[in-house]
């Protein structure tokens, strides 16, 4: 049965694959990528996401899309701690992690997707909305219409969308933050959302 459910959940999300290997696991290589290691590797594994290019924005979408119901989150505990088989099921938090580097990785060659990351960002969960900003700002950091859903999201019921909100104004609509912090509109920024830009600054090219 464990097997049968397995094997659904990968033929039910099929990923673009560079070299034999699956887009997923080429930003997890990113995301785990020491800096230790050679500098090379690095851009090997960042050239190998940009080969992929915008067959990469179904799954980078789909994952910043990505919610855990608590029968979900369940599931995903019992198949992560069970070892009969060796498997992992990524949490939503994971998958948003993910998607932003890629995000990070194709720049403004990620622009396509910026139709369905807007819609995102009136999503009904916070994280999803907070991230869709933060990807938004990755690949078209100055574009108005991203101002409009900054300025919008600033007045969201959730900290951590206003915070991710005002910190990207801050990084690229400086004049518009000003104008909130004048205004007396008082934004917290999780800590989250804080380590993000603090190691990845939207629109930031490594």
């Amino acid at each position: 049965m464990l097997v049968s459910a397995l094997l659904l959940f990968l033929f039910l999300n099929k990923e673009p694959s560079h070299q034999g290997v699956r887009l997923s696991a080429w930003l997890v290589q990113l995301r785990d990528f020491h800096e230790n290691e050679r500098k090379s590797r690095f851009k090997e594994i960042e050239q190998a996401i940009q080969a992929i290019g915008i067959e990469a924005l179904p799954t980078l979408v789909r994952f910043l899309s990505a919610t855990d119901s608590p029968t979900k989150a369940k599931l995903i505990n019992f198949v992560n701690g069970q070892k009969l088989i060796p498997a992992h099921l990524r949490t939503a938090a994971e998958k948003h992690e993910l998607a932003l580097l890629g995000f990070q990785s194709l720049g403004t060659n990620a622009a396509p997707a910026f139709p369905q990351l807007l819609k995102l960002t009136r999503n009904s969960d916070l994280y999803v909305r907070a991230n869709a900003l933060i990807a938004l700002s990755i690949i078209l950091p100055d574009n108005a219409v991203l101002k409009s859903a900054l300025l919008d999201s600033v007045g969201d019921s959730e900290s951590q969308v206003r915070g991710a909100a005002l910190a990207i104004l801050q990084n690229h609509f400086l004049e518009e933050a000003e104008k909130i912090g004048q205004g007396g509109v008082v934004v917290q920024t999780n800590q989250a959302t804080a380590n993000i830009f603090a190691t990845n600054p939207p629109g930031a090219n490594k």
